[in-house]
């Protein structure tokens, strides 16, 4: 199926989230490439992988501040290359068939260069702010980050994504061509280390950062709570959205990315109902020890819900109100029709590359047991 039929297919939500996937691929393809021309000092390569990677860089920036051009560039011309890379690349396993650990000197490597590019493209300042967003898998969260062209309009924030992150495993291609179901768990232990240490290194240096995430531990209270000691100005920005929206947009983000590139990041639906119920009890403390300075509810539309800074409180006294209203009010007809229709897209995709029956009435069982 040709790329621009699938992109003009799939809603702008799904289309971010594509587009963060292919270019974490190209940066950290591109990243990989200057690593190596540094060892074999090829000066002149090592000066234009330079440049392609600020270029990249750049245009990762105005994807996420919601650049349609941007975005369709990654997904119908980048999204061939990166589809070309994972079809050329070889299977790599140790002796007993898994794929061999990282050795940690090249962990730090890996480490060293992210935190380099973080001392590159962004700079301390005096009153740093951060934008916290959270939401289960497949609520299209990525989306919130847009809103935030204005407050950093000069385009000095760190946006961390934990996701983007997985791209840099040395043998990230290879899990999602042998493993693509436990993509996640192979992939989890040095991500979630990496990520953790550069968001730490973020807020020492005082730098603006967005951040991304389920919110379905007590550790982002702990966070906030140090964040606010040392005195960032905080904004939380939470999604609400159902739980049949969003394990449908589980399925319309795998089959899109399947689509484009070949391959698929799928959540677990363990992971996505442990977040899903997580949100809320996250909130419910983080309203409670009212360490932020705005604190919003939002739905997929971007339509703010509730919103403690601006008292805008609708017909909820809180957040977590507010989320379980969204997520639970009446459909109207058009919403139900519009649902209806990105299932059977979902379906389209599913067979237009053939997979098996079983498969099929796997995900019709699932969606009949959400829609009960």
């Amino acid at each position: 199926m040709p790329i621009y039929q699938t992109y003009e297919s799939i809603p702008d939500w799904v289309r971010l989230d594509v587009a963060i996937e292919i270019i974490a691929e190209m940066i950290s393809t591109t990243r990989q490439q200057l690593r190596s021309a540094k060892e074999n000092q090829n000066k002149t390569f090592i000066k234009e992988q330079k440049k392609r990677l600020d270029v990249l860089r750049k245009e990762r920036l105005e994807m996420y501040f919601g650049n349609k051009e941007v975005i369709r560039k990654i997904i119908c011309e980048y999204g061939l290359i990166v589809r070309r890379e994972l079809e050329d690349e070889k299977a790599f396993m140790d002796a007993n068939g898994g794929i061999p650990p990282i050795p940690q000197p090249i962990q730090e490597e890996i480490y060293a260069e992210l935190i380099e590019e973080m001392e590159a493209y962004t700079k301390p300042v005096g009153n740093p702010e951060i934008v916290i967003l959270g939401g289960q898998p497949g609520c299209g969260k990525g989306g919130l980050i847009s809103l935030s062209k204005e407050r950093f309009p000069d385009g000095n924030v760190f946006i961390l994504n934990g996701d983007e992150l997985r791209k840099e495993h040395p043998h990230s291609s290879q899990i999602l061509k042998q493993n693509e179901q436990h993509y996640a768990t192979l992939t989890d232990v040095v991500v979630r280390d990496w990520t953790s240490r550069l968001f730490t290194h973020a807020m020492e240096t005082k730098r603006n950062i967005i951040f991304e995430g389920t919110m379905r531990t007590d550790q982002i209270c702990r966070t906030i709570e140090d964040l606010f000691h040392r005195g960032y100005k905080i904004t939380i920005q939470v999604m609400a959205v159902s739980e049949k929206d969003s394990i449908l947009g589980i399925h319309e983000r795998y089959e899109a990315q399947k689509a484009q590139i070949g391959y698929g990041r799928m959540t677990p639906l363990l992971s996505h109902q442990d977040a899903y119920h997580g949100l809320l009890q996250t909130i419910e403390k983080i309203e409670k020890d009212q360490m932020f300075d705005t604190l919003q509810v939002l739905n997929r539309e971007k339509e703010v819900l509730y919103d403690n800074s601006q008292h805008i409180k609708m017909t909820t006294e809180n957040a977590k109100e507010a989320i379980v209203k969204a997520r639970t009010q009446r459909w109207s007809t058009q919403k139900r029709n519009d649902y209806i229709r990105c299932w059977d897209e979902v379906m389209r995709l599913m067979e237009y590359r053939h997979v098996s029956k079983q498969a099929i009435d796997e995900v019709l069982l699932l969606k009949s047991k959400i829609e009960d």
